[in-house]
């Protein structure tokens, strides 16, 4: 028997508040990066634009920006794929390029009062 661990991402539930209210510093540095990777033509024009937008960045093995208000520097690679170094790159070359993003907030709970719910023993 083999079992198969998912490759889902979840969230904490501070972080799902904190992205409701609009508040997360996650989601604004999504922001941040999806904005500037639009107006540059380079990389290195990309860090000079967050630089601006007051993101502080060091690059190691992993591009990270720095969360004013901890102090403490955020890899790119926790907010997924998409906000990779190798990803940043490909974006801003590839203009056209429209990454899958999912919206958490906004995500369809289940409705247990359809129809089809209604005669579920496992919902009651």
């Amino acid at each position: 028997i083999s079992l198969s661990k998912s490759d889902k991402k979840y969230i904490a539930f501070n972080e799902y508040v904190a992205r409701a209210k609009g508040t997360s510093f996650k989601s604004q540095l999504e922001n941040a990066i999806d904005i500037n990777i639009q107006k540059a033509n380079s990389f290195d024009e990309f860090l000079e634009f967050m630089k601006a937008d007051g993101y502080e960045h060091k690059q190691g093995k992993y591009l990270a920006f720095e969360n004013n208000k901890s102090k403490k520097f955020m890899r790119t690679k926790t907010l997924g794929m998409n906000y990779l170094e190798s990803s940043i790159k490909y974006r801003i070359e590839h203009k056209d390029y429209q990454p899958l993003q999912v919206d958490i907030v906004n995500k369809k709970w289940i409705d247990k009062s359809q129809e089809k719910f209604k005669n579920n023993k496992g919902l009651e």
